[in-house]
């Protein structure tokens, strides 16, 4: 549940005052990195959606917003009942990238997690990639600042890589695209982590979309540990879905 969303004054910084909520933590009460990135996603396309750009005019239009790429640095992850707020704005864009950058925090001020993605823009019949400069229904801007979070670039995998477990795509997975809704790729990600690893808390989180995936795929997790960081890739007949990087 939502208290209150507005755009600030400079009138590209939108900001959402929310609380955390029992179904949306783990066994420890804290925030699922799944939850994290669902608000990314959610408060990405509800800032388009309060700017005149709502789902369905971008999609009538010729252009379907497709997340690519996110990092987020943990500080500390908010826990069940604590009432946070949520920054994202648009930052300078890049030939194919829309990037966006996010903050949470305490009500207090209190660093939380910092964040940052990339997104794709693509034709939603054919899905041939877009520039981001034919994007004409808002003007960009060029700021950018500085975040402590790790880029949201490419993450090469390591060789030695050896499979952790096996999901496949149920119906509970499927969002109104027709495949995976993207932050269900948190939770491949860190449901067939090493139990040594499972409840220890995450410092920094870097994910991939590769591949789309759909009702009735089966995605084979495969990782490797590399001291405190656990690298993830999932793949459907061996084709790569998702690519990822855990920190601890």
């Amino acid at each position: 549940m939502t208290y209150n969303q507005y755009h600030e004054k400079d009138g590209i910084t939108f900001t959402t005052e929310t609380k955390i909520y029992f179904g949306q933590c783990d066994g420890k009460k804290r925030l699922h990195i799944s939850q994290v990135l669902q608000y990314a996603a959610d408060l990405a396309t509800e800032d388009f959606h309060q700017r005149g750009m709502s789902r369905d005019k971008m999609v009538a239009s010729g252009f379907a917003m497709l997340v690519s790429r996110s990092a987020f640095r943990i500080h500390r992850m908010p826990v069940e009942t604590e009432e946070i707020v949520i920054t994202t704005r648009e930052e300078k864009p890049e030939l194919f990238q829309l990037i966006r950058s996010y903050d949470f925090k305490t009500k207090e001020g209190e660093a939380l997690i910092t964040g940052k993605s990339s997104w794709l823009f693509a034709d939603p019949e054919t899905r041939k990639i877009i520039p981001v400069s034919n994007f004409t229904m808002r003007e960009p801007n060029n700021l950018v600042l500085k975040h402590d979070c790790l880029e949201p670039g490419r993450i090469k995998m390591p060789s030695n890589l050896v499979k952790f477990g096996e999901q496949k795509v149920l119906p509970s997975h499927i969002d109104g695209n027709g495949h995976l809704t993207n932050a269900k790729y948190g939770d491949l990600a860190t449901d067939f982590l090493p139990v040594e690893f499972y409840q220890r808390p995450i410092k920094d989180f870097r994910l991939n979309y590769c591949k789309e995936a759909y009702l009735g795929d089966l995605i084979e997790i495969y990782g490797a540990v590399d001291g405190e960081k656990i690298s993830i890739v999932g793949k459907n007949k061996d084709v790569v879905c998702f690519e990822s990087e855990i920190y601890f």
